[in-house]
C-alpha cells in the first residue's frame, strides 16, 4: 500500500519508493516516528507564534484604548474617560456611529479641544515631551512623579479640566501602567524555552536508543545500588533501565561542549563541524539560560561562552530580546541539528536498510520545503550529501535537487545557475531533466522533456520544485490550464501532508 494523508496513492507511489510505517521493521518505524514528531513539534511552536502574535496585537490595541479611559478617569477627567470608552466600544463592535447623539458628538469635540490645549501646555512646561509622547500611560507616570504633582493639576485647571477624585478602577489601572506586563515578549521567551526543551527531549530519546542497543557503552562509574535496591528491580533489564535513566539524567545536565565530545566519541559525529554553525547553536543555548535564569539580561557566563561575532553590541546586563525572527532562525537551526543527530544515530544502529532511512529523510525534507523551511533543509542536505557514502544515485540526485531548490529560495537563482547549466542530462531520466529546467524557470526546455517525463499535473501542483514554473507567465497557456487556477495553486504551500500523523496512526 502507498498512502500518505494529502497525497494520492498514485502520486505517492510514483515519487517515493519507501513503504508506510506499518510495513517496515520496528527499528525503522521507531526512528521515522521520532523524526516526524520532532519536525512537527518544532513547527508547531512557529505556528503558535504566527497565529497568536497578531491576536495579542489586537488585544494590546484594545487595552490601550481602555487604559486611556482609566487614565483619564484617574485624572478625574470624566468627559475624556467617557469619550475614550466610546472609542474602545467602537473597536469591540459594541457601538455604532448611528447610536451617537448630537450631544455625544458635541461633547466629544469639546473634550478633544481641551485635551489638545492640555497637550500644548505640557510641551511648553516639560521640555523634551512631544505630543506623540503624551500617551495615557505617560500622563499616568507624570501624575505619579512627585516632582510633577503640583504642575499637572495646575495645567489641567488652566485648560478647564478640573481634576476630581479618581475611581477605584482607575487606581487599579494606575498599578498596571506603572508595572506593565509584556505578554508578547513573555510568549516569545516561553517559545524559546519550549524549543530547547523539545531538542533536549530528542537528545534523551536518541541516548536511550543508543544505550539500549549498546548496553556495554553505559558508563555507570558513579552509580551504586544497595542490595535492597537490586532486589527491588526483579530483573537485569529493569536494573539496566535504571542505569540508563541515571546516565541520561547526568548527560542532560552537562554542557553542550560535553555533548559534542560524547557524539564525536560514540558515533564519530562532530557537531561542531559541517554546515550548521556551532557558535550560533551555542549562542542559542546561552540565550535560553539568560532568559530562564537572569531575567533576559546578559550574564558573565553568556559573554564568556558566546563568541564576540555572535553578540555584537551586547554588554554585561544588556537585555537580550527574543524576536519572532530570532525564533524562526532558531527553529531552522534546531531542525537541522536534530535531523542530523537522528540520521547519524539511526545509520549506526540500523545499517542494514539505508534506503528505508533515506526514504523517510527525503519525506521529512519534503515537508520542510513545503513549509518554507529553506535554511533548515539546506543545512541538513549539505551534511547529508557529504556524509552519506552508500546511497543510490537516484536518491542522491533527488537530495541534490532539493538542496538546489533551498539554495535558490535562500539566495536566488544566480547562486545555482552555473551548476544547473552544467548538469549532464544524458544519463538521467526525463523526470529529473524536467526538474532541473523547472529550477531554471526554463519553460521552453521543460515543455520539450515534459511529454516523456511521466510527471502528472497533480505532482507539479504539489511538489515545491515546480513552484517557479507555476509562477511563469506562460505556464498556464503552455499546459492548457486556467490562469487563475494555476496562480491559486502556486501561492498555496500545502501543509496537509501530516507526516507525523502516519506515524501516530499506524
Amino acid at each position: 500500500m502507498c498512502d500518505v494523508p494529502g497525497i494520492s496513492p498514485q502520486l505517492h507511489c510514483h515519487m517515493t519508493e519507501w513503504p508506510p510505517l506499518r510495513d517496515v521493521d520496528p527499528t525503522s518505524a521507531h526512528w521515522a516516528t521520532l523524526l516526524y514528531q520532532y519536525v512537527a513539534n518544532l513547527e508547531s511552536i512557529l505556528t503558535l507564534i504566527d497565529e497568536v502574535l497578531p491576536l495579542l496585537k489586537q488585544v494590546e490595541e484594545q487595552e490601550m484604548l481602555e487604559s486611556g479611559a482609566s487614565t483619564y478617569a484617574l485624572m478625574g477627567l470624566n468627559q475624556a474617560s467617557e469619550v475614550m470608552s466610546q472609542v474602545a466600544a467602537f473597536h469591540r463592535g459594541e457601538l455604532n456611529e448611528e447610536e451617537l447623539t448630537p450631544d455625544d458628538l458635541e461633547q466629544f469635540q469639546q473634550t478633544v479641544e481641551q485635551l489638545k490645549a492640555f497637550s500644548e501646555q505640557v510641551e511648553q512646561r516639560f521640555p523634551g515631551l512631544t505630543a506623540t509622547d503624551l500617551t495615557p500611560e505617560m500622563v499616568v507616570r507624570l501624575l505619579g512623579d512627585q516632582t510633577n504633582e503640583e504642575g499637572l493639576p495646575g495645567l489641567l485647571k488652566a485648560v478647564g479640566l478640573e481634576p476630581s477624585r479618581p475611581s477605584n478602577t482607575a487606581l487599579l489601572r494606575f498599578w498596571d501602567v506603572q508595572f506593565p506586563v509584556n505578554r508578547r515578549q513573555m510568549l516569545l521567551n516561553t517559545s524559546l524555552i519550549n524549543l530547547i526543551t523539545l531538542f533536549e527531549s530528542l537528545l534523551s530519546d536518541i541516548l536511550r536508543a543508543y544505550y539500549t542497543t549498546y548496553p556495554g557503552a553505559v558508563p555507570g562509574d558513579d552509580l551504586r545500588f544497595t542490595f535492597k535496591e537490586l532486589k527491588a528491580f526483579g530483573s537485569f533489564d529493569q536494573a539496566l533501565t535504571a542505569v540508563i535513566d541515571h546516565e541520561i539524567d547526568g548527560f542532560m545536565r552537562k554542557s553542550i561542549e560535553d555533548w559534542r565530545a560524547f557524539f564525536k566519541r560514540a558515533i564519530k559525529l562532530d557537531l561542531g563541524e559541517g554546515s550548521i554553525h556551532w557558535p550560533e547553536f551555542a549562542e542559542l543555548y546561552q540565550r535560553r539560560h539568560v532568559v530562564v535564569h537572569n531575567s533576559s539580561r546578559a550574564s558573565r557566563q553568556y559573554l564568556t561562552n558566546v563568541l564576540p561575532e555572535q553578540r555584537v553590541g551586547v554588554t554585561l546586563h544588556s537585555t537580550l530580546t527574543v524576536s519572532p525572527e530570532y525564533l524562526h532562525r532558531s527553529v531552522e537551526t534546531l531542525l537541522a541539528m536534530g535531523i542530523r543527530l537522528i540520521n547519524s544515530m539511526w545509520s549506526k544502529i540500523d545499517s542494514k536498510t539505508p534506503e528505508i532511512r533515506q526514504g523517510f529523510l527525503d519525506m521529512a525534507a519534503l515537508r520542510m520545503l513545503k513549509t518554507r523551511r529553506w535554511r533548515a533543509t539546506n543545512l541538513f542536505l549539505q551534511d547529508f550529501l557529504t556524509t552519506e557514502k552508500q546511497i543510490r544515485s537516484s536518491d542522491r540526485l533527488n537530495a541534490q535537487i532539493n538542496l538546489w531548490l533551498s539554495q535558490k529560495q535562500l539566495n536566488g537563482l544566480d547562486s545555482i545557475h552555473k551548476e544547473l547549466e552544467a548538469f549532464d542530462h544524458s544519463s538521467v531520466k526525463d523526470r529529473y531533466s524536467a526538474q532541473i529546467y523547472a529550477l531554471l524557470n526554463d519553460l521552453e526546455q521543460f515543455m520539450v522533456v515534459y511529454p516523456t517525463s511521466s510527471i502528472s499535473l497533480e505532482e507539479m501542483m504539489f511538489f515545491p520544485v515546480y513552484s517557479g514554473l507555476l509562477e511563469h507567465p506562460g505556464f498556464a497557456e503552455a499546459m492548457g490550464l486556467n490562469v487563475e487556477s494555476v496562480q491559486e495553486n502556486s501561492s498555496d504551500i500545502d501543509t496537509s501532508t501530516s507526516l507525523q500523523e502516519e506515524g501516530l496512526n499506524d
